[in-house]
């Protein structure tokens, strides 16, 4: 015969009734993955918009900034072609070089 301490043993290796109603059924597990299908949806579609907005964020960034760059563009350049004519020596307009270092072309006769 089966008594209260083998019942008692019984209940803690196999699920009771009240035991089982806390599992999920079927249709519960099936609502929850609808649900799971909406939201990714939901936020897929958040996420997507987000993206775009920082794009074209972006794009008006980059369209302020052309102008500014091809100005930058033009002054390295200006700053280069100044820095090349101040490493030549400066020539006069008849070709001769004012370079006062040479004692031969610095303009002061010798005695």
């Amino acid at each position: 015969m089966i008594t209260n301490a083998d019942i008692e043993k019984l209940k803690q290796v196999f699920p009771t009734r009240n035991d089982l109603n806390d599992f999920a059924r079927k249709e519960d597990l099936k609502e929850i993955r609808d649900d799971l299908k909406e939201m990714e949806k939901r936020m897929t579609k958040t996420i997507v918009n987000a993206i775009m907005e920082v794009y074209e964020i972006l794009g008006k960034h980059d369209q302020e900034f052309k102008p500014l760059k091809r100005e930058q563009r033009g002054q390295r350049v200006a700053i280069g072609d100044h820095e090349m004519r101040n490493e030549q020596p400066p020539q006069q307009a008849d070709g001769v070089s004012y370079c006062h270092s040479d004692p031969e072309h610095s303009g002061e006769e010798s005695i």
